[in-house]
């Protein structure tokens, strides 16, 4: 698949002979509030894949990232991943934020 800009816009999308699918690029902070949001409840590893939109491999990567942070762990004998309490917080902390940042955009216009 070849990747194309509109031009108006500057969006990027991938090409393809059926279809077009509007590509948005993540940064590690949105790739990580999508962790934290499916493991809410206690979630396996696939799950969190298909959820999150990453590959094995980033999802190791990040996994340990956010283990090494306490935002979230593994329970041993289930294999499932929950958030802890920090990672209950910051999820909080952190939607709070972009709520308040979407109400001022908001004002803005």
């Amino acid at each position: 698949m070849e990747v194309r800009k509109i031009r108006k816009t500057g969006e990027k999308v991938f090409a393809s002979n059926t279809r077009k699918q509007r590509v948005k690029y993540r940064g590690r902070m949105g790739i990580s509030m999508a962790i934290l949001e499916t493991a809410r409840e206690g979630v396996t590893k696939s799950r969190i894949m298909s959820k999150a939109y990453l590959s094995s491999g980033q999802l190791i990567h990040y996994l340990s990232f956010l283990e090494n942070c306490d935002l979230i762990r593994c329970e041993k004998g289930t294999a499932l991943y929950r958030l802890t309490e920090n990672g209950f917080k910051f999820l909080e902390a952190s939607n709070e934020l972009d709520s308040l940042l979407s109400m001022n955009n908001i004002r803005k216009i």
